[in-house]
C-alpha cells in the first residue's frame, strides 16, 4: 500500500470515529477512498443534531488522494468549514459540509485552496517524530486567527496510541468548542480532547513551535517508514 494511501485510510478511521453515530437526528454513516461513500443510515446520540460530510485530500508531488467520511455531529462543529495540516511534507486539505434531510443529497464541492486569501497568522502543522518539525506550519486565512489542537488518544491499547490534528479556526469555533466540548467527542475506547491557542504572527512561532506533536501514533509512522 502507497504511504499517502496508508496515511489517508488511518485519517478516515479517525474522522469517522469525529463523526459520532448512535435523538430525532438519522444520519448516514460511512467511510472510503474517493469523493462519495453509502453506509447505513443511524440514529443520532443526544447533542448530534446535524449530519456532516468531511472531504479530506491528501496531495503530494502532483498528485491527490482523497477519502470522504459520513456521520452526526454537533451544529457548532460546522464552524469548522474548511481546515488544513501537514504532515512529512504532505498537505492535508479537509473540508466539512453539513446538512439535514434531502439537502445531504448535494455534493460536496471541490476541496481547494486557490481562492482562500491568506492572513498574516500561523499554526503548527507537523509530527514531532519528523527531523523537520520545527519548521512545519500552516498558513491561516480569511479570518482564522486561532489554533484548534484535536488530540484523540485509543485507551484500549498498550501503550494509548495518540492522533493529534492541528487546524487554523476562528474565534468564532473556539467559542462553539467551549460550549459543546464534546464536539469531537469519539465514542467506545476512544478518548478526545480539543483546545484553542491564539495563532501566531507568520516568522515567529516561537515557543509555539515546542508544543508540537504527533500527527499519528506509532501504526502511521510505521506505516511512513
Amino acid at each position: 500500500m502507497k504511504a499517502p494511501v496508508a496515511l489517508l485510510l488511518l485519517l478516515l478511521l479517525f474522522l469517522a470515529v469525529l463523526l459520532v453515530a448512535g435523538s430525532s437526528m438519522w444520519c448516514e454513516v460511512c467511510s472510503s477512498l474517493g469523493t462519495n461513500c453509502t453506509g447505513p443510515i443511524q440514529k443520532c446520540s443526544v447533542g448530534n443534531n446535524t449530519c456532516a460530510t468531511i472531504l479530506t485530500e491528501i496531495a503530494w508531488g502532483g498528485n491527490q488522494t482523497r477519502g470522504i467520511s459520513k456521520g452526526c455531529m454537533p451544529t457548532a462543529a460546522c464552524g469548522l468549514g474548511h481546515f488544513v495540516t501537514h504532515f512529512q511534507g504532505r498537505v492535508i486539505n479537509n473540508s466539512v459540509s453539513c446538512c439535514t434531510g434531502a439537502t445531504c443529497k448535494m455534493a460536496l464541492g471541490n476541496l481547494s485552496l486557490e481562492n482562500d486569501t491568506q492572513n498574516n497568522f500561523q499554526c503548527p502543522a507537523c509530527s514531532s517524530s519528523s527531523p523537520d518539525c520545527l519548521d512545519r506550519s500552516i498558513k491561516c486565512v480569511r479570518n482564522e486567527n486561532q489554533c484548534l489542537e484535536m488530540k484523540q488518544e485509543e485507551i484500549s491499547e498498550n501503550p494509548p496510541i495518540n492522533t493529534t490534528i492541528w487546524a487554523c479556526v476562528t474565534e468564532a469555533t473556539c467559542v462553539d468548542l467551549q460550549v459543546s466540548p464534546t464536539i469531537f467527542g469519539g465514542r467506545g475506547k476512544y478518548r478526545t480532547v480539543t483546545k484553542c491557542i491564539p495563532a501566531s504572527s507568520v516568522g515567529s512561532m516561537g515557543p509555539l513551535s515546542l508544543l508540537l506533536p504527533a500527527l499519528t501514533g506509532l501504526l502511521l509512522a510505521k506505516l511512513l517508514s
